[in-house]
């Protein structure tokens, strides 16, 4: 019976985090101006392969926490076991999904002049693609050298110059320059870390006091406290972009850059403007890039 409940209690919390990512992601996606590919941010065939490569670490997790935390094992072991476990969910975003992404030729074109001109005044060879989708952004992503890409919308490829392809690639070259994705990731360990040590002693003294069932208590951790502690990596995106920014002015040219980033919210309909919880408000973006 215990297994069962292991199990039914797994499905839960993976369900959950993935519902919540993509629900929030869909309802980002259709309040935008813009008419964005629903299909390309909400892949269910991706979703369906995450669902099934974190329940097996996420079962084995509450198995720790509901089993194994009774015998004699140090506390220092079952919370680096856990921690262990649990980071893979950080795993798979920033290592797992990018390789799966490499793949999927479907979904992407090259451009092999963008990816030249950046070998040329850069050194680095890293791989550019064009999103096959209504996709109004750019991305970095990958955090292994075999796995590093930069990836373009096709709305923003379509519009803008070369010379402004160019700048909006840098910036995401930055990102990778920077190692941002490699600092968002060990973020994410420290804060699963905190995460399952607050499962690990504060999970029985709240169970005690509420006296509520143990898979509701386990959602309740999983979604609020692993809700909260994310924070802390998305808050670190928002210095990454001004370094980025800086990183590309520097390399193209300030009044090139900034025409690059004005073109992009043009395109994006003032979406620039408004910032996000990881992205800075154009202004400030723009009054970044110059100082010394």
């Amino acid at each position: 019976m215990i297994l069962l409940n292991i199990f039914l209690y797994s499905i839960s919390i993976v369900f959950i985090n993935i519902g919540i990512r993509s629900i929030i992601t869909f309802i980002s996606l259709k309040s935008s101006k813009l008419k964005q590919s629903t299909s390309y941010y909400i892949n269910i065939k991706s979703i369906i392969i995450e669902f099934f490569v974190l329940l097996i670490p996420t079962s084995f997790l509450i198995y720790l926490l509901l089993v194994i935390q009774k015998y004699t094992l140090p506390d220092l072991i079952i919370i680096s076991i856990a921690t262990i476990l649990a980071s893979l969910f950080s795993t798979y975003s920033f290592i797992i999904q990018p390789i799966m992404e490499l793949i999927r030729n479907d979904l992407y074109a090259y451009d092999v002049n963008i990816q030249n001109e950046i070998k040329k005044i850069t050194s680095y060879d890293v791989t550019v693609r064009i999103i096959n989708s209504n996709v109004y952004n750019a991305y970095a992503t990958g955090i292994l050298p075999s796995s590093k890409m930069i990836l373009i919308g096709r709305p923003l490829y379509e519009e803008l110059s070369t010379i402004e392809i160019l700048g909006i690639a840098l910036h995401e070259l930055g990102h990778l320059h920077f190692k941002h994705l490699l600092k968002q990731y060990y973020a994410n360990i420290v804060s699963t870390f905190l995460f399952v040590i607050s499962m690990f002693y504060l999970f029985p003294i709240v169970k005690t006091l509420l006296l509520i069932d143990e898979g509701l208590l386990i959602a309740f951790f999983a979604v609020v406290v692993g809700g909260i502690l994310r924070i802390i990596p998305t808050i670190m995106q928002r210095k990454f972009e001004y370094q980025s920014d800086k990183y590309a002015a520097d390399i193209i040219g300030k009044e090139q850059y900034i025409s690059a980033l004005n073109k992009v919210n043009m395109i994006c309909k003032g979406a620039l403007e408004e910032g996000t919880i990881t992205h800075p408000k154009l202004n400030n973006r723009i009054k970044n890039v110059f100082k010394k």
